[in-house]
């Protein structure tokens, strides 16, 4: 088997895991009660080419369409069709960095035991590296915004205190820009 397939099998499998402790902890949880940003609209043209259409914006749909990529990424890789695996593993990368990381893993710190979530997501991040912290901030985001749009506009979740995020951003570096601007936003 191919690098890429074994890559691919292993996150089959953590998406798989993923969305069993989603259904058990996290099922009506939906992005727009943790960021005010009502994400169908964008879910929607992501799925349109692979003629998925969401029914709705709840987490488990947004975990099991990840789930679905990765099946067809994983069994692409075997079929030696590289151009739609790649973009099969395209679609799940940005899936994550876009439209579960940045809101998932603050929701798992007021949600009890949903802490199995933030180190699946946790780890996820570090493999794939959306939100790795580069050198400067010029240009990544428009002024007056970070990695979770205008600073003026709360998410609608306790962040807690600032060393929570410090902390996450220096032991996971694939999504430290993220929790380095909640940090920011925990100290204001």
């Amino acid at each position: 088997m191919s690098t890429a397939a074994t890559g691919a099998e292993r996150d089959r499998v953590a998406w798989s895991e993923l969305l069993g402790h989603v259904e058990t902890t996290l099922a009506s949880a939906r992005e727009v009660d943790v960021t005010g940003y009502d994400p169908i609209d964008d879910l929607q043209r992501r799925g349109r080419w692979w003629s998925h259409r969401f029914e709705s914006d709840l987490l488990t749909e947004v975990v099991a369409f990840g789930v679905a990529l990765a099946d067809v990424e994983l069994r692409t890789w075997r079929a030696d069709d590289p151009v739609v695996a790649t973009r099969a593993f395209e679609d799940r990368r940005f899936l994550f960095s876009d439209r579960l990381v940045h809101w998932v893993v603050p929701l798992t710190f007021v949600v009890n035991g949903t802490e199995t979530i933030r180190r699946a997501l946790l780890d996820m991040g570090d493999r794939l590296r959306p939100a790795a912290l580069l050198t400067g901030d010029e240009g990544i985001h428009p002024p007056g915004e970070d990695s979770f749009g205008p600073l003026d506009v709360d998410l609608r979740v306790d962040l807690g205190e600032p060393q929570r995020w410090i902390r996450l951003a220096d032991s996971h570096p694939g999504t430290a820009r993220l929790w380095r601007d909640l940090g920011l936003r925990a100290g204001r």
